[in-house]
């Protein structure tokens, strides 16, 4: 009775949802993959999941009991993951955490181990080149390709083993390790670091950020917990006004940085976000009105002002032949799922820009 109370267990529930594209999905009971282009709730352990480059899903690790999320996990496109297990204590006496072990051959993955309030989640990832184990509340960055696995802990702590030699390392916050073929220790780096102060929020927005609309009815900004992650919601849903007819408005955030650079090479643009609400498709007559933009501006060598703008839109009515850009944007607006998680990388933004109007 005391091993059955303190040492079984039941499993997370893991949904699925697709931000964008179709997730090819092998359950072990069903023995053949289906595609899955919206959302599969409560996938079996052992089940795979892989994306193809037009692809990217989220995972949400659910307690069974409670309905808590306690880890969530973003599979980016051209990924193959094996969800090896995952499970909770049967019972509430028993203080063990909850565990999630996945492996993975080729692909990238973002973590995030959640504030659950109660026990702890803790994360095994497993890949060619290593073994990585992950018990501190964080968000992780794991990049596997057939010659090394990188690990990135943009918060938390993350233990790192070489497989073939066993010999591990400790990662920090703001540390990666690099695993390469046939090397038997891994190498560790700092991580690359972001120009915002307070870029995830979990401080209040008000720490580095300013709040701004253009127009009335104003929306509104407010700091919260949704789906058991620190996030900043950012409001004019129709729902506040429902006898009056919106126009164009904009409620958002900026952020000023002084930064020179003259001596960088590699510049990205990241955000993680979920567009819960869009009354206009696309991104309207004009390709300016996307639920959800991106804005940069900066001065180029001439000392000139410039603007990078990328768009994001899950509501399309092709019959309105409404643009997928607009004037100043220099890539299409992208169209994604609404209800679920989106992380945007855009890669090197320093490759978008000629000579004359790279940013300094």
């Amino acid at each position: 009775m005391h091993w059955f109370i303190f040492r079984s267990t039941v499993d997370l529930v893991i949904n699925l949802t697709v931000a964008k594209g179709t997730v090819s999905v092998l359950q072990p009971a069903i023995g053949e993959p289906i595609a899955v282009s919206d959302r599969r709730d409560s996938l079996e352990n052992g089940a795979m999941i892989a994306t193809d480059p037009q692809t990217q899903a989220a995972l949400t690790f659910v307690d069974p009991r409670t309905g808590t999320p306690v880890a969530s996990m973003i599979i980016f496109r051209d990924s193959q993951v094996h969800l090896i297990s995952a499970v909770a204590p049967r019972f509430g006496l028993n203080r063990a955490p909850y565990r999630i072990q996945i492996e993975s051959t080729e692909g990238r993955m973002e973590f995030l181990l959640l504030d659950t309030g109660t026990r702890a989640a803790h994360l095994e990832a497993i890949s060619p080149q290593m073994f990585a184990r992950m018990q501190e509340q964080g968000r992780y960055l794991i990049n596997i390709s057939p010659r090394d696995s990188r690990i990135t802990t943009e918060s938390g702590e993350a233990l790192v083993v070489e497989r073939q030699s066993g010999r591990n390392v400790t990662l920090l916050e703001a540390q990666q390790a690099i695993l390469l073929n046939n090397a038997e220790t891994p190498t560790v780096t700092e991580a690359d670091r972001s120009l915002l102060t307070n870029p995830d929020f979990r401080e209040s927005y008000n720490i580095g950020w300013n709040f701004y609309n253009d127009r009335e009815p104003s929306g509104e900004v407010y700091n919260a917990i949704f789906d058991g992650r620190p996030v900043v919601v950012i409001d004019r849903s129709q729902g506040h006004w429902p006898d009056l007819r919106l126009d164009h408005a904009e409620t958002g955030l900026v952020q000023s940085v002084s930064f020179d650079m003259t001596q960088v090479n590699d510049l990205e643009l990241r955000a993680t976000f979920y567009v819960d609400e869009q009354s206009l498709s696309t991104c309207g007559v004009a390709g300016s009105e996307c639920p959800m933009m991106l804005h940069i501006k900066y001065i180029d060598p001439t000392g000139n002002e410039q603007v990078f703008i990328h768009g994001f839109f899950s509501a399309h009515d092709p019959s309105l032949g409404y643009p997928t850009t607009c004037t100043s944007c220099r890539t299409e607006h992208e169209r994604i799922s609404s209800g679920t998680w989106y992380t945007y990388e855009s890669g090197n933004l320093l490759s978008l820009f000629p000579p004359e109007e790279r940013p300094v």
